[in-house]
């Protein structure tokens, strides 16, 4: 299962986001609040596609899915860019066979890193 999001310019707050996003993480909230921040600033400008969650069941695995994927959504963006963030270096390293170019990684306080990558379009 793959999820992108179009990004032509920042992406409305959700209806009642604040108290849904506690209800939702409890005492991790604050968290969630800051990596929401941190993501928003090193999210690349122009006008992009954003893979926000990829993901393949294991049973799955190591069939090439998470190489289809992304392939089968480049093609429907008809030149336009795309981008991601790496959650490992092996996601890294298949993104990276998929045109992604790495961007300066950052971390949210006490977080694992995270490695944001982009596509430049093509005409």
């Amino acid at each position: 299962m793959a999820v992108w999001l179009r990004h032509d310019s920042p992406p409305p707050v959700p209806h009642d986001y604040d108290r849904r996003l506690s209800e939702a993480t409890g005492e991790w909230a604050e968290r969630f609040r800051t990596l929401d921040g941190l993501s928003a600033a090193n999210r690349p400008e122009p006008p992009h596609h954003r893979l926000a969650f990829l993901a393949v069941h294991p049973e799955r695995h190591d069939q090439g899915l998470g190489t289809a994927l992304p392939h089968y959504q480049h093609a429907r963006l008809g030149g336009r860019p795309a981008y991601l963030e790496a959650g490992d270096p092996r996601n890294r390293d298949l993104y990276a066979r998929h045109g992604y170019q790495a961007l300066e990684p950052y971390a949210p306080p006490d977080g694992a890193l995270l490695r944001p990558m982009w596509r430049p379009g093509s005409p």
